[in-house]
């Protein structure tokens, strides 16, 4: 279950800029600079008295904060943390499929409605960018849990870092470095719930099957759970 708000995270362009308007214009408690080089990046604790702010500033050519300040020159929140008791207890079985010719279309009169909740979920780009944020913790508990460190800090955004064309939202590995590519879609609903595909994540599905996967997250208004579907979108949904 989702629980407290750890900290919130903020790229900055400027960290000791940053730092001393926190400090000595706002009066709030920072910490020095702590450089992360494997992660690319400088930062500093802001303690608050019910969370904590992240700086985040570019560290070195390849930083993948570097990056988000291209595209958001003067900063902004670059993700959110909240506490839970263990996240790999999220995972859960995906429904069963039906065939296609199963598959009973909802009443005339309640499609129009439903599929508005959709399509407007579907545009909510906050909602998408805390369930990939959801995404990214759980696959570095993961990592961490069979003691693959290395590759749990290797773990990018790619649909933050370089935006949706890639097809995917997540790059992250299996046990054995390979890459596993995660397109991430998050409802407030449950596990039922339809979702849109878009084509490109069809094709980049299909040319890279093995090691595509999709990360269906649900339940993130009260208990965040998901499921995944491995392979070609093609094959593992009813598109």
């Amino acid at each position: 279950m989702i629980g407290r708000l750890n900290h919130v995270a903020i790229a900055v362009g400027d960290i000791a800029k940053a730092s001393k308007l926190y400090r000595d214009t706002l009066g709030a408690e920072v910490s020095g600079v702590v450089p992360q080089p494997d992660h690319g990046v400088n930062t500093v604790f802001i303690t608050l008295p019910n969370t904590k702010i992240e700086l985040l500033e570019p560290l070195g050519e390849n930083s993948p904060i570097a990056k988000f300040l291209e595209r958001n020159p003067d900063g902004g929140i670059h993700h959110i943390c909240y506490e839970v008791d263990d996240i790999l207890k999220a995972l859960t079985d995906p429904p069963q499929s039906k065939p296609k010719d199963q598959v009973l279309e909802p009443a005339p009169r309640t499609s129009p409605l439903a599929t508005n909740y959709l399509e407007r979920e579907a545009r909510n780009r906050q909602l998408g960018l805390a369930g990939e944020e959801f995404v990214i913790n759980f696959e570095r508990a993961r990592l961490i849990s069979i003691n693959r460190e290395l590759l749990a800090s290797r773990i990018q955004h790619v649909s933050k870092l370089r935006g949706d064309g890639d097809g995917f939202d997540v790059l992250s590995f299996e046990d054995s470095g390979a890459e596993r590519l995660i397109e991430v879609k998050t409802t407030k609903y449950g596990r039922e719930t339809p979702f849109f595909l878009s084509r490109n994540e069809l094709s980049v599905s299909q040319f890279r099957s093995t090691q595509y996967l999709l990360y269906r997250v649900f339940g993130f208004r009260d208990r965040p759970q998901l499921f995944t579907l491995k392979g070609a979108l093609s094959t593992t949904c009813i598109t």
